[in-house]
């Protein structure tokens, strides 16, 4: 095989993690590919690149499938790479390669190595053998790497990766200021706010997600970039059983959210077991519904009742421009003013809360206990679980074990895990159904911004809590009901004040908060 003669050549690059594929990003291949191809005088036709996949895996890299398709049409009759490792480290592709090149007369060189001649038996031979040579290097790394994982997990301790949020670089010091913000969001959850809600909130801090490097198309990375959350990104990050100290692992049968947790880290944890597990209860509840189709802009729309007819009311435009009103729907029973009904239930009502809060210092009462067994007991059980289950692997780790019993015995104690898990999901949801909604209330800081300002405590609480929020205190803390207003003008009206009459509104205290 002559390797002087004129030829179109294909250059083909392949982006990768490893040492050579960080070193050599795109245009250094290429560069390097296109020197060699003018000093042997060949035509590069066109340049194929795969990013960041594996030579050795089962995923299929386009690049090089065209590349192949192009040498069998005739379009290419050369390959140039930097190296065999860029090319192949899987002996079958590398075999099937190697078949084409010696069938169509293909010459293949490399910046780094030379070229492939297949002329020979025994060049055909060294070929082969570096490709059987690669794909075994790329085994035992592979191994390496995966009892190192292993280890790991039995261990606790950090795998690697990008620098988690709520902790520092090294995976196990809290960052403080990030984990109370963690911190703030699950108990927000358990309060009923909504993801969205919180996502308001943290935009507004400036709240991102840890710097990360993005590729490249060059196969280069760039400088480490923050990016704001997003309703999913917020959503995994509460599902994630770091946040109370457990490990877990991804396993092919597992979904996203839903990895197998295989024990306790070396890391703190940054809320509770219990915490984090009715996080969890509430943002998988089906019947949880917070973000409504079209947002809310009122306070008591299908919240408060017609004083007419008792069905909820919903809120429509008054025309004119003239802002919202309160209506019952067909009938039409009433049409209040939405925003001077509103104003009048939330002054009223943390005009109530204030007074509860001084009057009884231990207001509100902490909920009850859920009806379920205690998660404690059940985490104890889940914990003693674990340690049989690895007592049981180190017991049949020798080469000569019988593996049917070590399997039939496992099982039974992975059933009575995930038995455990469930009692504990149930648990935690049932105390996480109609969780303490004042216990997310600063009733401290309500109390003294009321006693110095009512105005100023309004605004502070609309500035504070969500809309959700609020509607949510309201619908365990009063009923309200509003009446047909009065025909003409209240007494002691003057011109340019408003119509509204406050005692055509009932709020009935529960306080069952």
């Amino acid at each position: 095989m002559k390797i002087t003669e004129q030829r179109n050549a294909i250059i083909y690059a392949r982006i990768s993690s490893d040492r050579e594929g960080r070193e050599y990003g795109v245009e250094r291949q290429e560069a390097h590919c296109r020197r060699l191809a003018e000093r042997r005088g060949w035509q590069v036709v066109t340049v194929l690149v795969d990013n960041d996949i594996t030579g050795t895996g089962s995923k299929r890299r386009p690049g090089y499938e065209q590349m192949l398709d192009l040498l069998r049409d005739g379009a290419a009759n050369a390959i140039l790479a930097v190296s065999d490792k860029r090319l192949n480290r899987n002996y079958r592709n590398a075999f099937a390669l190697l078949d084409l090149i010696q069938e169509q007369d293909i010459a293949v060189e490399f910046t780094k190595g030379g070229a492939i001649n297949m002329n020979t038996a025994e060049g055909r031979g060294i070929a082969r053998r570096k490709a059987i040579d690669a794909q075994e290097e790329s085994e035992e790394i592979g191994e390496r790497v995966a009892d190192a994982k292993k280890d790991n997990v039995r261990d606790g301790t950090y795998r690697g990766g990008g620098r988690p949020f709520g902790y520092e670089r090294d995976g196990v010091t809290l960052r403080e200021d990030e984990a109370a913000y963690l911190r703030d969001a699950t108990h927000r959850i358990l309060a009923g706010e909504s993801v969205r809600s919180i996502l308001r909130l943290w935009e507004a801090d400036g709240v991102r997600t840890p710097a990360r490097r993005k590729r490249l198309p060059d196969g280069t990375r760039s400088e480490p970039i923050s990016r704001s959350w997003t309703p999913s990104t917020l959503r995994n990050l509460l599902f994630r059983p770091r946040n109370a100290g457990h490990m877990e692992v991804a396993t092919a049968v597992t979904k996203k959210r839903q990895g197998e947790i295989t024990g306790k880290a070396v890391w703190p944890a940054i809320v509770s077991e219990d915490e984090w597990r009715q996080c969890r209860a509430v943002l998988e509840n089906p019947v949880r519904r917070t973000t409504p189709g079209n947002a809310r802009r009122w306070l008591g729309g299908r919240l408060y009742l017609c004083g007419v007819c008792t069905g909820p009311v919903c809120t429509t435009g008054r025309g004119s421009g003239n802002g919202s009103v309160y209506t019952c729907g067909p009938k039409r029973h009433i049409t209040r003013d939405a925003a001077a009904v509103d104003d009048h239930v939330e002054r009223t009502v943390l005009g109530q809360v204030v007074w509860e809060a001084l009057r009884d210092p231990f207001w509100p009462p902490p909920p009850e206990a859920p009806a379920g067994p205690p998660t404690g007991q059940l985490s104890a059980r889940h914990a003693t679980l674990r340690a049989q289950l690895e007592a049981l692997a180190e017991a049949f780790g020798d080469d000569d074990a019988d593996l049917a019993l070590y399997r039939v015995r496992a099982r039974r104690i992975t059933d009575e895990i995930k038995a455990v898990e469930q009692g504990i999901a149930e648990a935690v949801a049932a105390s996480a159904a109609q969780p303490a909604l004042l216990a997310g209330v600063d009733l401290p800081e309500l109390v003294r911004r009321h006693q110095a300002d009512t105005d100023d405590a309004l605004a502070w609480w609309r500035e504070t809590y969500s809309l959700e929020y609020r509607r949510k205190i309201l619908q365990v803390l009063v009923v309200v009901t509003v009446r047909p207003g009065s025909s003409g003008r209240p007494p002691g009206w003057v011109p340019g004040a408003p119509y509204f009459n406050p005692e055509t509104v009932d709020i009935d205290w529960t306080g069952a908060a």
